[in-house]
């Protein structure tokens, strides 16, 4: 993890580079490469928020039961993160409300109007991000009491992926998988 931002997050959050004023010439070459660069670090930041909560359960689920770090780790992204992407989701619902006001939740075609509105769509976003997170961590949490620990944790990585990207999914792939395991672990299942 600690890798994985020295080469990411730090230089995003230190390098400030600013825009040229206006009427200042611009350097062809250098100046399309750096707006490049820039659409990349937008693209980042936007995932970095999705990104660490998923990474810090991730890393939590191979730290061995007892240590105290474990239990931070859990807290802050399986508890922590999704409050804080749903205080972001109530702000941006309030602040966006009535910005779709063909749109609602009767009809496809209704959802579809809510959604072309941006601040909308950035409030479904992290609605999705905020629920999926916190079931990634329920999965967690569910395999470890019922005996899931070590190397058996790697079968709860694609499924944790599952979720980030495709939710339901996700939990059906562990759902299947806990009837599978746990039946072998616990006879008569739980």
């Amino acid at each position: 993890v600690s890798l994985f931002v020295s080469f990411t997050l730090d230089p995003m959050l230190s390098a400030v580079w600013k825009d040229p004023p206006d009427g200042a010439r611009s350097l062809p070459v250098l100046g399309r490469v750096l707006k490049v660069f820039d659409g990349w670090v937008e693209r980042w930041h936007a995932w970095y928020g999705a990104l660490l909560g998923w990474v810090l359960l991730i890393a939590a689920l191979f730290m061995p039961d007892h240590r105290p770090w474990r239990q931070r780790l859990l807290l802050l992204a399986g508890r922590v993160w999704p409050l804080v992407l749903g205080a972001g989701y109530a702000i941006t619902l309030a602040v966006h409300w009535g910005s779709a006001p063909d749109g609602g939740f009767g009809t496809l075609e209704q959802v579809a109007a809510l959604f072309q509105s941006p601040g909308n769509l950035l409030a479904g976003w992290l609605h999705y991000l905020a629920f999926d997170l916190f079931i990634g961590r329920w999965v967690v949490d569910d395999a470890t009491a019922r005996g899931m620990h070590g190397h058996a944790r790697f079968a709860l990585v694609p499924c944790l992926l599952l979720i980030f990207m495709f939710g339901p999914v996700g939990l059906l792939l562990y759902f299947g998988l806990r009837q599978v395991w746990f039946r072998k672990l616990v006879p008569h299942g739980r």
